[in-house]
């Protein structure tokens, strides 16, 4: 809604048709901050600032969303809320007709004035006769996206797990390619560093990088119950199958 200076009613005479008042610098803040739980690392608490690089303010404002979003998102909603808190430290006050009953709190209206029309957004309507106004200035500009610099996400932090424990598995050699003296290696560690190194040497020095395991989802597990004696060859019967009873161990690989 555009307003000009004939669309406003005068409460008294002589009086100023518009009041405009603005809020002392001190008051506002210097430093947005927006604390979220940043979607690009795992869901960790995040904090996003905007800042204004001059003015005598020391202010800070804080708000704590409980939203997941990425940093950029975050940053924008920073920027909107600190430059929305200063484009609203100035007001309005100003009478309007009843014939302009269709105004609503809410609304913003384009007040004209020396210069570019200044945007307001009404907050208070009082009706006596004369519909008495309040309302704040924005700024349409600090709604319009802005461009953030992408981040890299930070690494995460490096669990010291110690040792594992290792073993040498005794089976038979399953790919039939395989030389007589090779072995089969398990590890157990929780938490899992995601990979470790094994080393080899014939003495107790100069060991020497032989492989890094493969991980398995599979876990080394101990058997419960002994095995049922094998039936002799001549009495098997095709297809008799035993079973065995395992008990896993967290934290292996």
């Amino acid at each position: 809604v555009h307003l000009q200076t004939d669309n406003l009613a005068e409460l008294r005479a002589g009086a100023d048709l518009a009041a405009l008042t603005r809020a002392q610098e001190t008051d506002l803040p210097a430093s947005a901050r927006i604390a979220y739980a940043a979607s690009e690392s795992d869901y960790r608490r995040a904090i996003a600032e905007a800042r204004r690089l001059v003015g005598a303010s020391g202010r800070i404002s804080l708000a704590e969303l409980p939203i997941v979003m990425e940093a950029d998102q975050a940053t924008q909603i920073a920027e909107s809320w600190l430059f929305e808190t200063w484009a609203a430290r100035d007001r309005a006050q100003f009478a309007l007709p009843p014939s302009l009953v269709a105004i609503e709190p809410g609304d913003v209206i384009a007040l004209a004035g020396p210069g570019e029309p200044r945007h307001y957004r009404v907050t208070e309507i009082g009706d006596h006769g004369a519909r008495e106004i309040d309302a704040i200035r924005i700024e349409p500009d600090v709604y319009a996206p802005i461009p953030a610099t992408s981040r890299t996400p930070p690494m995460p932090p490096t669990v010291a797990s110690g040792p594992p424990a290792a073993a040498f598995l005794d089976l038979p050699l399953l790919l039939g390619n395989e030389s007589p003296d090779t072995g089969y290696f398990a590890a157990m560690l929780r938490p899992w560093p995601g990979t470790i190194a094994l080393y080899q040497s014939p003495e107790t020095s100069g060991f020497t990088l032989a492989r890094r395991p493969r991980r398995w989802p599979d876990q080394p597990s101990r058997q419960r119950h002994a095995l049922p004696r094998a039936p002799r060859l001549w009495n098997a019967r095709l297809g008799q199958r035993s079973r065995a009873a395992l008990r896993r161990q967290r934290g292996s690989h």
